[in-house]
């Protein structure tokens, strides 16, 4: 606001010194013509003291004219710089999208390592015979080695089998789908999962840095592991 009124001030004020100066100008001009501007009779002193000015005139209009071209290519090389300025604020607004989006990405990702850890030490298995409890990530190590798989042989006779490991080598990989082992570790590996899916489907990242972060997370979760 007291910028505008500032302009309106100067522009009142340029006017006024515009009128001033053409009034005080004709007067002047009036009384020179009279007084020290000898004509012949019948001549108009003052016709012939306007027409001595015409060459200064020419030259004025002339200055005019150079100003007119000056202007003009000063406002053409503030709008270049104006078009400069717009595309470095495009190029800082996009650099702080990007940032933004990664911030974003980030926190999401991190939190979701952390839920994945709980997951890990939430998981728990009672063995129904010896009623031992294992829990958290000694589930993985105990399933693969320790943990009775009961199923029927060849012969119909009900046998066991200690580890997933031990049960795969006597039954093959086509019994994986039969074993119930897995399902104590379906919500690890459906929240694992998510994580991969999360990073593959974040667009603004490259090939590079899905790789990255998919590295990093298997190595934090490795450490649970």
């Amino acid at each position: 606001m007291r910028s505008k009124l500032n302009i309106a001030l100067v522009i009142v004020a340029a006017v006024i010194i515009c009128i001033v100066l053409c009034i005080g100008g004709m007067f002047l001009s009036h009384w020179y013509a009279e007084t020290f501007f000898p004509v012949p009779d019948g001549e108009s002193p003052q016709a012939l003291l306007g027409d001595s000015f015409g060459a200064v005139n020419a030259l004025i209009s002339a200055f005019a004219f150079a100003g007119v071209i000056v202007a003009i290519f000063i406002e053409r090389h503030e709008l270049t710089l104006q078009r400069k300025d717009l595309s470095l604020q495009r190029q800082e607004f996009a650099t702080q999208n990007e940032t933004l989006q990664l911030q974003r990405f980030e926190n999401t990702f991190f939190n979701m390592l952390t839920l994945q850890q709980r997951i890990v030490l939430d998981l728990c298995h009672k063995d129904e015979n010896s009623g031992k409890t294992v829990q958290g990530r000694e589930l993985f190590f105990y399933a693969f080695e320790h943990l009775p798989h009961h199923f029927k042989n060849a012969n119909g006779q009900d046998e066991t089998l200690a580890g997933m490991r031990m049960y795969l080598e006597q039954k093959g990989l086509r019994a994986y789908d039969k074993c119930h082992t897995p399902s104590y570790f379906d919500h690890y590996f459906r929240h694992l999962y998510t994580i991969i899916k999360f990073i593959d489907n974040s667009t603004f990242l490259s090939f590079a840095d899905k790789y990255k972060y998919t590295i990093s997370g298997h190595f934090k979760l490795n450490i649970v592991l």
